[in-house]
């Protein structure tokens, strides 16, 4: 590891869930520290109950970018909503001048979608497409800006990262440049993380025996690959997909700043578009 990297001592996992009104009680908060070679959960709980806010969207999205920015340097946040849009909708344009930009672009998630689509029509020759970033393809990711995400990439770029990156309070990795100061936030994919174990997300399961069968392994694998949850967080692994989620974007966050090397890039599109960590 050169150039003084630290991997981090405290690592984060959020599973943000913004397309929800009571975004506070379907966002969860994975905490853990890092102790040797493994990763310990010490807790896994709602936004609602980690940060003590209403479950409201308007109360719990301000309280994650608060938890954010009270973090030291030593920790890394992982998030599961797209860092950014498709090269060919911002036109190039520099990632943190599009970040500072958002608001003015866009009034609302529904606004966004709309946008993104006309403007994809405008480069594709007259089709709405929804359009990939390059880092979304290799994963089989839906477009930040389909239907069943853009409400989350929305909130997520701009009353999450916009505050916490424009004032200096966090930065985003690989776009920008590890700094030992704030803490890194990493963009993580937790079906892709899941794929990378070969096992399946619980909700796409035909019915509930399934879907327990199959966090029941995604736990173990976990375990497996040196993740310590605490007997409480293990219980909630087992009872709630969105807990599982947060888990594992802590372990994406985790796993990907072992090396200070992984959360660099000199990739033109990824510095653009962000990119997926799994």
């Amino acid at each position: 590891m050169g150039g003084g990297y630290s991997p981090p001592n405290r690592v984060h996992g959020v599973g943000f869930r913004a397309g929800k009104l009571t975004a506070g009680d379907d966002t969860w908060l994975a905490s853990c520290r890092v102790d040797g070679d493994e990763l310990v959960v010490e807790s896994c709980r709602s936004a609602s109950d980690a940060l003590g806010v209403r479950a409201a969207r308007e109360a719990a999205v301000p309280a994650v970018t608060r938890f954010v920015a009270g973090l030291d340097g030593d920790a890394a946040v992982g998030f599961d909503f797209p860092f950014g849009l498709p090269r060919h909708i911002v036109v190039d344009r520099p990632w943190e001048g599009f970040l500072f930009e958002f608001p003015n672009w866009f009034a609302s998630a529904d606004d966004m979608r709309e946008r993104c689509r006309m403007h994809a029509e405008l480069v594709s020759g007259g089709e709405k497409l929804l359009l990939l970033r390059a880092t979304d393809r290799p994963l089989s990711a839906v477009s930040p800006y389909d239907e069943r995400l853009a409400t989350e990439t929305f909130h997520g770029i701009r009353d999450v990262l916009r505050p916490l990156v424009t004032t200096g309070q966090a930065v985003a990795v690989p776009i920008q440049e590890p700094d030992p100061d704030c803490p890194s936030l990493l963009e993580t994919y937790p079906a892709g993380t899941l794929d990378t174990m070969s096992l399946s997300p619980p909700a796409s399961a035909s019915d509930p025996e399934e879907s327990a069968a199959r966090r029941e392994r995604i736990v173990a694998r976990l375990a497996d690959a040196g993740v310590r949850p605490t007997d409480e967080v293990r219980e909630a692994m087992h009872r709630s997909d969105d807990a599982l989620s947060a888990v594992l974007v802590a372990f994406a966050a985790y796993r990907n700043t072992l090396d200070g090397g992984a959360i660099r890039t000199d990739d033109e599109e990824h510095v653009h578009e962000g990119y997926i960590y799994v």
